[in-house]
């Protein structure tokens, strides 16, 4: 896919993600090529993976000195 083309659905952002994600075998740059590939912030592109992940569990490990988590949940 061409990091230009705008994905219109669910399933295409998925496919992005878990492309870059095992690429680069990191959560992050994974979120950051939702980013690119669609016009969300970082706390929408957050939302995305975790419906991709099935949960944010994974943001613990690698999205904390990202800045993934929200300190905002309780």
């Amino acid at each position: 896919m061409n990091m230009w083309e705008k994905p219109s659905n669910f399933e295409e952002l998925r496919e992005v993600y878990l492309e870059t994600k095992h690429r680069t075998n990191s959560v992050i740059e994974g979120v950051k090529a939702i980013m690119k590939v669609s016009p969300m912030s970082l706390a929408e592109a957050k939302n995305v993976m975790c419906r991709i992940e099935d949960g944010c569990d994974i943001v613990e490990s690698q999205g904390r000195l990202f800045g993934l988590q929200n300190d905002n949940d309780d």
